[in-house]
């Protein structure tokens, strides 16, 4: 009886129907962390588009919670609805603002200078054309190249001709792009064409497409480096 009488009340009614929202926000949010082709910074945009339509959810309703909120909010499904007080807005708050925190830990440098200027991995945020005079994201490669330097060098990549092999990278994209859109291409396309004209730039694409988006991909990681040390034991133990 208790459970029908929660049916019954507006405050739940309204609830329920925000959590359609709000699922359907994360829903998509975890189809990206399930794609194996996605990417840090795919992530990293899903992750702040996800945080802004909540934000929008705090003021504003969604879709499903508009339908309640803009019908005779005093009947649902020809039932009489009791409870309509406040409750229902600070339950709002209380799960979006929980929802809102728990997304921007999901990575606790967010801010770092990788991961804000990781997006040019993301053909979709590149102009649809480019004439080469206005120097599309020349800083963010000259930032990265400056972070990342010791970790390059140590793997024998001069972070000098980064910001030099970017440049001609877009000039062989967007001549390319006049038979394939910029947003078709894909990193491994690019690493079979032009891997001996800018190895050092794609390089530091390696090392940002290496960057883990979930915990699946970590255990992943994680578990291929076991892998490579029991198979090069077991190697030298045969040799002996």
């Amino acid at each position: 009886m208790n459970y029908l009488m929660l049916l019954t009340s507006a405050n739940v009614i309204k609830y329920i129907h925000l959590l359609l929202d709000i699922l359907h926000c994360l829903g998509c949010l975890s189809a990206q962390f399930q794609h194996r082709q996605s990417n840090v910074s795919v992530i990293m945009t899903e992750i702040q588009a996800s945080i802004d339509l909540l934000n929008k959810y705090l003021t504003s309703p969604g879709p499903s919670l508009r339908k309640i909120l803009e019908g005779d909010t005093t009947i649902f499904q020809g039932e009489k609805l009791s409870n309509r007080n406040n409750a229902f807005m600070a339950a709002r708050y209380d799960i979006l603002t929980y929802l809102i925190t728990s997304l921007k830990k999901r990575y606790n440098d967010m801010a770092s200078t990788v991961l804000q200027n990781s997006w040019i991995l993301d053909f979709k945020l590149w102009p649809a054309e480019y004439t080469g005079n206005g120097g599309f994201r020349d800083t963010a490669v000259g930032a990265l190249a400056l972070s990342l330097e010791k970790t390059l060098r140590e793997a024998e990549v001069d972070p000098t001709k980064l910001e030099d092999e970017w440049d001609v990278l877009k000039c062989y994209l967007y001549k390319m792009s006049k038979i394939s859109p910029v947003s078709k291409l894909s990193w491994q396309q690019i690493n079979e064409s032009y891997r001996e004209k800018c190895g050092s730039f794609l390089h530091l694409v390696d090392l940002l497409l290496s960057i883990p988006t979930s915990p699946a991909d970590v255990e992943r990681s994680f578990n291929q480096v076991k892998l490579i040390k029991f198979l090069d034991r077991l190697a030298q133990s045969s040799h002996r």
